[in-house]
């Protein structure tokens, strides 16, 4: 269970990184194995979800690439990796 919810603040940490490019306000080192016990992993999900809610009132002022000049990011029009090939 403690891995599941580490995984799930990655990819909250991870893909608001990529889209605003605000580094997170924790240590987030992803070369490294990180710990699993259910205390750690509950702080670090915490921590993932104050940091997307701390960015997500950017979202609103980064243009979609993919949009109509004048709109924004919503949703899964979001670029992505798969986005640049």
């Amino acid at each position: 269970m403690g891995e599941q919810m580490v995984h799930i603040a990655l990819s909250n940490v991870i893909r608001f990184n990529q889209i605003t490019g605000i580094k997170p306000p924790f240590p987030t080192d992803f070369d490294e194995p990180l710990p699993a016990d259910m205390d750690w992993a509950l702080k670090f999900l915490e921590n993932s979800f104050d940091y997307v809610i701390a960015v997500g009132c950017c979202l609103r002022s980064l243009p979609s690439s993919t949009s109509a000049p004048g709109t924004f990011l919503r949703g899964r029009n979001a670029p992505t990796p798969m986005d640049a090939r």
